[in-house]
């Protein structure tokens, strides 16, 4: 259950980090909106993959960081698909209204998110 809760306080993090970044960014420092975000999401990502790594699932382990920052990027990928498919699918064959239908794909990318990285951050035994 703490793992749940750090999960979560990490995601919300990490969103808080990529709109606070994309507000001081575009709306205090006059950055066009579209590079801004890119910088935002980059920050995000981030946060999301520091906290998720050594908070959420505690794998300390700098060994094989280099190819979990690549398999988390693929990750979030993979999520950025799925959410367009879970979109497209509940708005145009279930009728749901599309701000229901994000909120029922971010819900379920969460749960397979929290699998996901749960595996990619698991205990190994480094010699």
């Amino acid at each position: 259950m703490v793992r749940v809760a750090r999960f979560i306080i990490s995601g919300a993090t990490a969103t808080g980090t990529t709109l606070g970044t994309l507000y001081v960014l575009s709306d205090l420092w006059g950055m066009w909106y579209v590079p801004a975000s890119i910088v935002a999401y980059l920050a995000g990502f981030l946060i999301s993959f520091s906290l998720q790594k050594f908070w959420t699932f505690q794998d300390s382990s700098i060994e094989m960081m280099r190819i979990q920052l690549i398999a988390y990027g693929g990750i979030v990928i993979l999520n950025l698909g799925l959410n367009t498919l879970l979109i497209f699918l509940f708005v145009e064959y279930l009728g749901l209204w599309s701000v229901v239908a994000q909120a029922i794909a971010s819900l379920l990318i969460a749960i397979e998110s929290f699998f996901l990285f749960r595996w990619l951050f698991r205990a190994r035994n480094v010699s």
